[in-house]
């Protein structure tokens, strides 16, 4: 039996061993596996998977993050979620203490943290709870502060009712004795009020004889004046109404004179006007005008035009070129003529061509014009001309050729103009005209010419104009007018 037991206990000694060399195999293998897996990761992997295993819950990462707050570090509430603030938080912690900047937490520095968070929790809690208590103490003296003022309010108020009343008394005593003072003042009053009026009453009614008498003697110098002014209103009409006649018989003796005077007169009165090159005219009383430069003579010896362009001529427009009756030529292109266009040049009937282009001309155009029924031509441009272009001109059936660019013209082209059925050329670019393009314009059918750009125009190009955009855009400033919609 012995023997049987000590072989048993040998056999049991054998497997022990066996079972424990088997262990230390597994453990060996576990290692080397363990140190292969190590050198493969990084740092930063080596640093999650050691926090992996910490197994950390919210409430521990709260109190990491805490402790991160209370250093200086991290700046956000802690919430138990490891966010990347937190990370960079941590990292900046371990380079303060000269550890792996990982930003993740091992066994050491978890414990450190924790220690720290909660110690942050304490002082948080005792801080909150002496908070607590001193607002309870402020608290308490709120109250008693209060209770002060309403017991000082209390007093006051009883103080303030004996005073009051102690004050109504000694009013109403003052009340009748000012009552008493008041009733012998106002009777003493009475008395004086009495005589105040009767004094009042005399001086009114010496104040009214007066005001009578002075009225009466104002009464009668202001007729007197009045009569005087008539006298001399009746005299100063008197006056102006002869100096007008006399005028009038004046300027209708002028007229007849001029109406009587032949056309070399009226050409030779128009020369005075003229000043600078007009020595080169051999314009002369006595001499037949066949002979005189620039005149076209008609079959019976009338003046039937006038050609002086380009004549270095200067001063002003003769306005006696209106008594040529048979004027159909008119031409002072090319000069340095300044001043208006006179208006009487709407009564040459027979003017088929008028030529001002080129000088210096300003002012407005004369609207007579618009009564020159068989004008062809009628060129003003390259002036200094201004005001609106007159609506009138929508009469002058016959225009084929109006041009009125490069002046100062101002306000919307007239719809009149669509009238001129004849119109080959119409040119008003370089002026200021501004407003829209009258749709008017599509009706002329014989136009082969229209400018309208440099101008202020706005709205758009009608349809039927749109073969002169060219000639329409750009306005100033570099604006430029889009097409009207429609077909």
């Amino acid at each position: 039996m012995d023997l049987v037991g000590e072989l048993g206990r040998r056999i049991s000694r054998r497997r022990l061993f066996y079972g424990i060399a088997l262990l230390i195999l597994a453990a060996g293998a576990v290692v080397v596996v363990w140190v292969s897996r190590s050198r493969s990761l990084t740092p930063e992997q080596r640093a999650a998977a050691t926090e992996a295993e910490l197994e950390l819950d919210p409430e521990s990462i709260t109190l990491v993050e805490t402790a991160l707050v209370e250093e200086g570090h991290y700046e956000q509430e802690p919430d138990g979620d490891m966010e990347p603030e937190a990370r960079a938080a941590l990292r900046a912690w371990q380079a303060e203490r000269g550890v792996d900047e990982t930003g993740y937490l091992d066994g050491a520095s978890l414990s450190v943290l924790l220690v720290a968070g909660r110690e942050a929790e304490r002082r948080a809690e005792a801080e909150r709870r002496e908070a607590e208590r001193l607002a309870e103490a402020e608290r308490q003296a709120d109250l008693q502060r209060l209770e002060e003022a309403e017991r000082r309010a209390a007093a006051a108020e009883r103080l303030a009712a004996q005073r009051l009343a102690e004050a109504q008394r000694l009013a109403e005593q003052a009340r009748l004795e000012a009552e008493q003072l008041a009733e012998a003042e106002r009777l003493e009053a009475e008395r004086l009020a009495l005589e105040e009026a009767q004094r009042r009453e005399a001086e009114r009614l010496a104040e009214a004889e007066r005001e009578e008498a002075a009225r009466l003697a104002e009464a009668r110098r202001r007729e007197e004046e009045r009569r005087a002014e008539a006298e001399r209103r009746e005299a100063e009409m008197l006056a102006e109404a002869q100096q007008l006649a006399e005028a009038q018989r004046l300027a209708e003796a002028q007229k007849a004179a001029e109406a009587a005077e032949s056309d070399g007169d009226a050409l030779l009165a128009a020369a005075n006007a003229l000043v600078g090159a007009t020595g080169r005219l051999n314009w002369r009383r006595g001499a037949n005008l066949v002979t005189w430069d620039g005149i076209t003579i008609g079959r019976q010896g009338q003046v039937t035009g006038l050609d002086l362009g380009r004549q270095n001529l200067s001063g002003s427009l003769p306005r006696r070129l209106a008594n040529l009756d048979d004027l159909t030529y008119l031409s002072f292109f090319g000069n340095r003529l300044s001043g208006p266009i006179p208006p009487e040049l709407g009564s040459l009937r027979k003017l088929a061509v008028l030529y001002l282009e080129g000088n210096q001309l300003s002012g407005p155009i004369p609207v007579e014009l618009g009564s020159l029924a068989r004008l062809e031509d009628l060129y003003v441009d390259n002036n200094r001309l201004s005001g609106a272009i007159p609506s009138e001109f929508g009469r002058l059936t016959t225009l084929k050729r109006l041009r009125l660019h490069n002046n100062r013209l101002s306000g919307q082209i007239p719809p009149d103009l669509g009238n001129l059925s004849d119109l080959e050329v119409l040119a008003l670019n370089g002026n200021q005209l501004s407003g829209e393009i009258p749709e008017t314009l599509e009706k002329l059918a014989n136009l082969r010419r229209l400018t309208l750009h440099d101008n202020l125009l706005t709205g758009c190009i009608p349809h039927g104009l749109r073969r002169f955009e060219s000639e329409i855009n750009p306005q100033r400033n570099g604006v430029r007018l889009p097409r009207c919609q429609g077909p």
